[in-house]
């Protein structure tokens, strides 16, 4: 073991720093987690021991029990391990998380050292274990320096708790076009409510994954239940500004009349075709020129000329991209411009026709451009519209060489939460284990 005294420590940071005449702090930069500075003034000493082995609290997970409800852990502790923690937590937060960000997460909820193994532990905790949703516990294990060392964990499913009667929702397509479709459901008796949900399988996962953290849901049925339609009887359904010909999955989360989930039922959903196998082609048109308010970037309003445009595919056409240049920008890089419009991304999808107001400067020349694919996936020509904006002496000037701003936002996704999203603080979770 090594023990640096005080004067030695002075030199070391002063060698670790030598432009600062007198350092007066010591940060310790761990991986994968936050500094932390110390005083120097405060510090007796730093020392570097070694610890030989493995520190960890091996885990087992023997049983889980609905009825109390808690999980029944095996833990053993390897020769260095003085002492550990234990706690759980749903899989799809656990699953975000670091090993140095699961240690924060157990010290900072759970704070309670266990010293000895156990052959058949009672995990217990104030967050209630849910059924049917993916749990992981972890233990911490420490050293004599009350060091965390090593993480252990173990995913598991609960099981389904037994519902009032058989809650179950019949379901079937009753209407299926390009842009929208409609679902008949018909719950059965035993089903109290349901919610509804349509999205894109992939889509829905990977949202699951993103906000499950961060808005507090330990399982699939809470999204559907945060951001689906509430239905309580025999209903039509019908979803709209969906994209055509994409595969959608509607998750249906039932509740008993305990208002316990049962299992989601889901049914896949298929869009129709838009367009037809001939060109596609879209058509330009320029609208009104107007003086309005667009905002500046920095909260405020300024006025500015505002130009307005209307792309409009014709019936071959099955999706469309757009975008609006200034002449010059546009001239000196068509090859590249035109071939970012034949990509997915970076370009909103658009189906029908649609009009739009773009800031621009007085005038100037720009290009309208605008190409198609049908339904076949084949791009048709490109439609290049120029045009020059009138004079318009009290409009402010925007920037050159960007593709010009639109007021209209681009439609909702499917899929939407609100916005300003926060990371609410939850009740701390105290979790007990005994034997």
């Amino acid at each position: 073991m090594k023990k640096i005294i005080l004067p030695l420590l002075f030199a070391l940071v002063s060698l670790i720093s030598f432009a600062q005449t007198n350092p007066n702090r010591m940060v310790i930069y761990p991986k994968g987690g936050d500094p932390r500075g110390y005083l120097v003034e405060s510090l007796d000493s730093v020392m570097f021991p070694t610890v030989e082995g493995r520190v960890a609290a091996d885990l087992e997970l023997l049983r889980t029990d609905m009825d109390v409800p808690a999980f029944y852990i095996k833990v053993t502790r390897t020769a260095p391990c003085v002492a550990f923690q234990v706690a759980y937590l749903p899989s799809v937060t656990a699953n975000r998380l670091s090993d140095a960000g699961l240690i924060n997460y157990v010290s900072t909820y759970e704070p309670t050292f266990y010293s000895q193994d156990f052959t058949d532990g009672e995990l217990k905790g104030t967050d209630p274990i849910e059924p049917n949703t993916d749990y992981t516990i972890v233990t911490v294990g420490y050293d004599q320096y009350r060091t965390p060392c090593s993480v252990c964990k173990v995913q598991t499913t609960t099981p389904q708790i037994p519902l009032v009667g058989e809650p179950n929702v019949d379901m079937s397509a009753a209407d299926v076009a390009p842009r929208t479709f409609t679902v008949h459901f018909t719950p059965n008796k035993d089903v109290k409510s349901f919610y509804v949900l349509a999205m894109e399988p992939d889509l829905f996962e990977q949202q699951y994954n993103m906000f499950g953290p961060m808005m507090g849901f330990k399982n699939h049925g809470d999204m559907v239940k945060q951001f689906g339609a509430n239905l309580t009887e025999e209903s039509d359904f019908t979803w709209e500004d969906m994209n055509p010909n994409t595969e959608y999955r509607v998750y249906v989360q039932p509740l008993d009349a305990a208002d316990t989930y049962a299992p989601i039922q889901t049914l896949d959903v298929t869009t129709a075709k838009l367009g037809g196998s001939g060109e596609a082609k879209v058509t330009v048109t320029l609208g009104d020129f107007k003086i309005e308010d667009w905002p500046d970037g920095q909260g405020g309003i300024i006025k500015a000329p505002s130009q307005y445009i209307t792309f409009t595919p014709n019936d071959q056409t099955a999706v469309y991209h757009i975008i609006v240049y200034d002449k010059a920008t546009y001239e000196e890089h068509k090859e590249e411009i035109q071939a970012s419009l034949l990509t997915e991304e970076g370009n909103y999808p658009f189906y029908e026709e649609h009009t739009d107001a773009y800031q621009v400067a007085a005038s100037t020349s720009y290009y309208a451009v605008a190409v198609a694919q049908n339904a076949d996936g084949k791009w048709g020509e490109f439609t290049e519209y120029a045009f020059t904006t009138p004079e318009a002496p009290e409009a402010a000037a925007v920037k050159m060489g960007q593709a010009v701003k639109r007021t209209v936002n681009a439609e909702a996704p499917v899929f939407t939460p609100g916005k300003g999203l926060k990371a609410t603080a939850k009740k701390t979770p105290a979790f007990v284990l005994s034997e």
